[in-house]
């Protein structure tokens, strides 16, 4: 018998609860949840994501290997209920993350909190379960995702080489297979009682349900798992590199399949933690550039088969404007050229624009800001983001969008002036570079200035010279802790839960 279908769809009535933010329901030291009753699309269905946030789950390249066998291992162990699960409409999955480990739990209320008392069940009984055969196949397994990813596409390098870049405490793809080679059965069982003994969990139980029910859910994950306290000096953090102004910096890397005739380019702008007002300014940019560059780079000189322009966020707030090319046509040195020379004439297309164009943009954009959400899942997906960054600013696509409104050329110029043209004194740039076996002989070219339209002082980092250039470069200070008591949900009377 299926002890997990549900027989009660009956919708729960939760008065004064806002329709477009959750509030708190708990915040102790070793819990944080937020909730919010579906008030919206009025479903039976509830979506939970359970955030284990540990520093001993990314402190080290082993840590970070030992998390992904940990979190594919519990997978498995789960599979012995997850099929009835699914007959029930309620389904799981575990995430791996840099700041711990991430439990979703979806689906028909009635029968939810079974389900994550399996879960709960699952991970106590791990060490105990966990046969030899298993740990050697999903470290196989895992070995194999590594090597893979040295055949992916050379973008998707572009990208792992700006991580690499920004994130002072990322671990290599070589790191990460050294240390998988060297781990044992009764290194992951150590680690299972170092993940679970100190954590805090932050959580978000939104959909049809009560407050006493969201609080039972992240009662049977708290009192089933009893973690100590995490100290407060080593709860998990993210820091980004900050780059120099007037420094254009030049990562360069060959391309790990010698298969692959395409080489790449990312170019990314970085602008910091900015305010609600260049917000603003960065969404409309993002959206004037994404047609003029697909046009002009891909279709009219006709560089590469992938032209992407998109927002970038290292950490929880540090934004930056990516520019990419993919091309099995031309060398990066060349592709950086042709961007920044794209940069110019963009910056005089905008200035050129009537105010008709002007209106339609800003209206598209505000439009996508205040974009209704399509479902629960949407919804909550959306809330689940704001609560990770840390931000808790659950009305701020509607802050940034109220901004646009009033965006006017001069202003949108002036930011593109200081973060964007390679004439200001205060420009941040990290281009990296891919090289194919095709253009292989220039990566070591010495950057010439006219070569690249670039007049800053260049700094050029190899892929041996990555860990000592984040040795001595600064870091951007981490956001101040933000006060949530204000989110505290009331009850009936007026005071707290």
């Amino acid at each position: 018998r299926n002890d997990m279908i549900a027989s009660d769809f009956s919708l729960r009535a939760v008065e004064g609860a806002p329709k477009d933010e959750p509030r708190l329901l708990k915040d102790d030291e070793l819990c944080r949840l937020w909730y919010k009753p579906d008030n919206v699309f009025e479903m039976p269905k509830v979506n939970s994501f359970a955030h284990i946030r540990s520093s001993a789950a990314y402190s080290s390249p082993e840590s970070s290997v030992l998390t992904n066998l940990w979190v594919q291992i519990l997978q498995e162990h789960c599979n012995d209920f997850t099929y009835l699960a699914s007959m029930a409409n309620l389904h799981c999955s575990f995430v791996n993350a840099r700041t711990g480990v991430i439990i979703n739990v979806s689906g028909y209320n009635h029968k939810i909190n079974v389900l994550m008392g399996r879960i709960v069940k699952a991970i106590i009984a791990l060490p105990d379960k966990l046969e030899q055969d298993l740990f050697e196949r999903i470290r196989d397994k895992t070995a194999k995702s590594y090597h893979n990813f040295l055949f992916s596409q050379p973008y998707q390098h572009a990208f792992y080489g700006g991580e690499q870049c920004f994130d002072p405490m990322v671990w290599s793809i070589d790191d990460k297979k050294l240390a998988l080679a060297e781990l044992t059965m009764s290194d992951l069982v150590d680690f299972h009682k170092r993940l679970l003994s100190r954590f805090h969990l932050e959580m978000l139980v939104h959909g049809n349900c009560s407050p006493d029910e969201a609080s039972m859910l992240a009662s049977t994950l708290v009192d089933g798992l009893k973690p100590s306290e995490l100290f407060a000096s080593n709860r998990p953090q993210t820091r980004v590199v900050a780059l120099k102004e007037k420094v254009s910096y030049v990562h360069r890397m060959p391309g790990f399949n010698e298969e692959d005739t395409n080489s790449c380019i990312a170019n990314i702008y970085q602008m910091g933690a900015i305010d609600i007002r260049k917000n603003a300014v960065l969404a409309l940019i993002n959206h004037l550039i994404k047609e003029p560059a697909f046009n002009e780079l891909r279709t009219e000189e006709q560089l590469g088969y992938i032209v992407h322009t998109s927002i970038q966020i290292f950490g929880n707030d540090i934004k930056n404007l990516l520019i990419l090319i993919q091309s099995d046509s031309f060398d990066p040195i060349y592709l950086d050229g042709r961007v920044e020379a794209f940069l110019d004439r963009f910056r005089s297309k905008i200035s050129k624009m009537t105010e008709e164009e002007w209106q339609t943009n800003i209206d598209a954009v505000t439009a996508l800001l205040r974009e209704k959400n399509k479902n629960l899942a949407e919804e909550s997906t959306r809330y689940w983001q704001v609560i990770s960054n840390g931000a808790y600013s659950f009305q701020k696509l509607k802050l940034v969008a109220n901004e646009v409104e009033a965006l006017k050329v001069t202003e949108v110029l002036r930011v593109f002036d200081r973060y964007f043209s390679k004439e200001s004194s205060k420009r941040k740039k990290l281009s990296v570079q891919v090289f194919s076996k095709n253009v292989a002989e220039k990566i070591n070219e010495t950057i010439v200035a006219k070569e690249s339209g670039i007049e800053d002082d260049t700094v050029l980092i190899m892929l041996e010279d990555v860990v000592d250039f984040k040795r001595e470069m600064p870091l951007f200070p981490l956001p101040k802790k933000k006060d949530v008591k204000a989110m505290m949900m009331q009850n009936e009377e007026g005071s707290t839960q």
